[in-house]
């Protein structure tokens, strides 16, 4: 599973090769095919077992208390960390999934990885929770945390190997650096009215 969600999450699902899938994990082509019978089924089958895989590590964040984006943002890394200790592209493969056609794969597919999606939302606080500056950038917040997530995998991928605690001190360095900035940002910006505030108070005195 480790050899073909590899391939999958680098090459995608219309290039990937079951000749690249059998020769890293060191099986013959028959013995893949005996147990999945297609590529369309063998891929439909990891994106189920990895989805609900993900969604056991995960399952712990979306019932904790209300806290700041990021600091859910760290949570949730730390527990896809774990998850790729022992499955290094599992990341990768169900975040790539998102581009795939769901024609080419199947309605199977297509259902568990709304669920999946849905799941994930509930892992975030919605954009409502949040002062109207930070609600208004959300959706870029969202869009960022896809890409730092999936630059910190290439970064620390060597050689085929994912460097966990690497992946993980990056990851958070960013979310901590970006909750700063943000908090840094706000303080101004309330400085900011609270000086206008004055300056019209004086005038109108």
């Amino acid at each position: 599973m480790n050899a073909a969600i590899g391939v999958f999450a680098t090459q995608g699902y219309g290039h990937a090769s079951t000749d690249e899938i059998v020769k890293r994990a060191g099986i013959s082509k028959g013995l893949l095919f005996h147990y999945f019978i297609s590529k369309q089924g063998l891929y439909d089958f990891l994106y189920d077992y990895f989805s609900r895989f993900m969604r056991l590590e995960l399952s712990g964040i979306s019932s904790r208390e209300r806290e700041g984006f990021f600091e859910r943002c760290i949570a949730i890394e730390a527990a896809r960390m774990q998850a790729m200790k022992q499955y290094p592209f599992i990341q990768c493969f169900l975040t790539e999934a998102d581009d795939e056609d769901a024609a080419l794969i199947g309605e199977n597919f297509d259902e568990t990885r709304k669920q999946y999606h849905a799941f994930c939302e509930t892992l975030y606080i919605g954009k409502e929770c949040y002062s109207p500056r930070f609600a208004e950038h959300y959706e870029t917040w969202r869009n960022m945390e896809r890409d730092v997530s999936q630059g910190a995998v290439r970064r620390n991928t060597i050689n085929g190997e994912l460097d966990t605690k690497a992946y993980f001190d990056e990851v958070s360095k960013v979310y901590t650096l970006l909750a700063g900035r943000v908090a840094e940002s706000a303080e101004f910006a309330d400085d900011q009215e609270e000086s206008e505030k004055s300056q019209e108070q004086g005038m109108e005195s």
